[in-house]
């Protein structure tokens, strides 16, 4: 048998932004390295823990991804907020 010499991984990305009338937007980009090609495609979800039901990815690989969008989508909330406090 022969081993192989290198291990080919697809690169995964995921983001989530809200938009205007406060829905979340769910982007997710595939780069598959063997066939040298990507797949882009995004979805809408009325709530965090819907998108995050879509997504349908075992909890333990979810958890610091969750976590890390879930920081990301609540600074700019909370950076209005002490904008509008402040003014």
């Amino acid at each position: 048998m022969t081993a192989r010499a290198t291990a080919v991984r697809n690169d995964y990305r995921c983001s989530i932004d809200r938009n205007q009338s406060g829905k979340y937007c769910v982007r997710i980009q595939v780069h598959y390295r063997r066939h040298a090609w990507t797949l882009g495609t995004f979805f809408l979800a009325s709530s965090f823990d819907r998108a995050m039901k879509k997504l349908e990815v075992p909890a333990f690989v979810l958890g610091p991804m969750r976590r890390g969008l879930a920081e990301s989508v609540e600074m700019p909330r909370e950076f209005s907020r002490s904008t509008a406090v402040g003014s």
